[in-house]
Order: C-alpha cells, then structure tokens, then sequence
C-alpha cells in the first residue's frame, strides 16, 4: 500500500521565481513610498522617510490618498 503524505500548507512554496517576484513586488513598494515622501514633504525629512521605509504600503495608501497618481507637490 501507497503511504499518505501530509501535505503541510505552511511552507514556502518550492518554486524561487515565486520568492524573487516576491520581493521584487515588496522592493518596488518601497522605493514608490519613498518618493512619495520626498515628493509629499518637498525634500528629505527623516520621519517620512523612515514611514515610508517600515510601512510602505500604509504611507503609499496615504499618499496618494493626499496627494493622488502621479504625485504633486502640495
């Protein structure tokens, strides 16, 4: 008799273009926030800076929500 296998749904899958499209996405998210808050606070402030550095995708919600696509200098 075939053994069962049990699949555990937990990891990562095995394919690495799936981890590199991954961080690519993530990467991308990041450097758009970032210029969204020099863009936003017309040059380079830290505490914008470092938002949009650890919540990309919250400061970039918000960003355009402030400014819109493509970003104006307010």
């Amino acid at each position: 008799m075939k053994k069962k296998v049990k699949e555990n749904y937990d990891d990562p899958p095995d394919n690495p273009v799936w981890g590199i499209s991954t961080r690519i996405f993530w990467a991308l998210i990041t450097i758009i926030a970032i210029y969204y808050s020099f863009e936003i606070e017309g040059g380079f402030k830290w505490g914008p800076f470092l938002l949009a550095l650890f919540f990309s995708p919250i400061y970039l919600v918000w960003g355009i929500y402030k400014v819109g696509i493509p970003p104006k200098k307010v």
